[in-house]
Formats: C-alpha cells, structure tokens, sequence
C-alpha cells in the first residue's frame, strides 16, 4: 500500500512541480500566481510531507539511523564546523 501510494504522489507532484516552481519577473506577479493557484500549492506541499513519511516509514530502522547521521553531517558541513 504504501508503495504504491508513494508513486501516485510522486508522480501527481512531478505534474505540479513546473506550477509550483515556476518564474517570474516581479513579486507581485508571483504573488497573483500563489493566490490563484494555493489549491495546488498546497497539495504539492502536502503531498512532499506524506512522500517524506511514507519513504521514512520504507526504511529499516538501520537505514533510519544511517539517514539521521547524514542529516547531521550535512547539518555541520553547512554550518562550516565540519570540512569537506
């Protein structure tokens, strides 16, 4: 089940994504475009919250605890407390 929902929102954010993350010259042309497409904002936003939990819900708890530690290393490295 959860697979296969991973798929479907995968998939319906790769439509949303030239929507969501498109161009524009001034911000108040940005700002018309959200207003009049924050159904569809909302759902691509929505639906990356649930992609992030369902791929969590995926990994075995080794790979849980290998991805946390990427995380903070990452974390140090943008932080410059840590070298490349």
């Amino acid at each position: 089940m959860d697979s296969n929902q991973l798929k479907v929102l995968t998939e319906r954010n790769e439509f949303l994504k030239p929507i969501v993350f498109k161009a524009f010259d001034t911000d108040e042309e940005l700002d018309v475009y959200e207003k009049k497409n924050k159904e569809l904002f909302d759902e691509y936003y929505d639906n990356q919250e649930m992609i992030d939990k369902i791929k969590w819900n995926l990994m075995t708890p080794e790979r849980q605890l290998q991805y946390e530690e990427e995380i903070k290393r990452f974390k140090l490295k943008r932080n410059g407390t840590i070298g490349l």
